[in-house]
C-alpha cells in the first residue's frame, strides 16, 4: 500500500525567530556558522559567528541564536567565501 500526505505543524515555541536559507549554513561536526557582513566597510568583509539551529522548514532553518534581525548574511557560495579566508590565513571553518 501507499498513502500520500501533507503534514502541517506551527512551531509556537519559534514564533519570533529568524529564519534563513539552508545555503547559508556551513556544518562543521557539531557547529553550525554563517558569514556575517561586517558594517561600516568600503567593501564587503565577512566574518564568521557560530549560531545555534532549530528545526529545519523545507529549505531554511530556524536560527535560535547568534543572528540579530539587522545582519547580513552570505546566502549563496558561503563555502567560497570559507575557502577565500583559508587562503588568507583568516578564520574560517576549519580554522577557528
Amino acid at each position: 500500500m501507499f498513502a500520500s500526505g501533507i503534514v502541517l505543524s506551527s512551531p509556537d515555541e519559534y514564533q519570533n525567530n529568524i529564519i534563513i536559507p539552508r545555503s547559508a549554513v556551513l556544518w562543521t561536526g557539531k557547529r553550525s556558522i554563517v558569514y556575517v557582513k561586517q558594517p561600516d566597510d568600503d567593501e564587503p568583509v565577512f566574518k564568521i559567528r557560530e549560531i545555534g539551529l532549530g528545526p529545519m522548514l523545507g529549505e531554511s532553518y530556524i536560527v535560535t541564536d547568534g543572528l540579530s534581525e539587522d545582519e547580513e548574511i552570505v546566502t549563496s557560495g558561503t563555502f567560497s567565501v570559507d575557502a577565500a579566508a583559508q587562503l588568507e590565513g583568516k578564520h574560517s571553518m576549519m580554522n577557528p
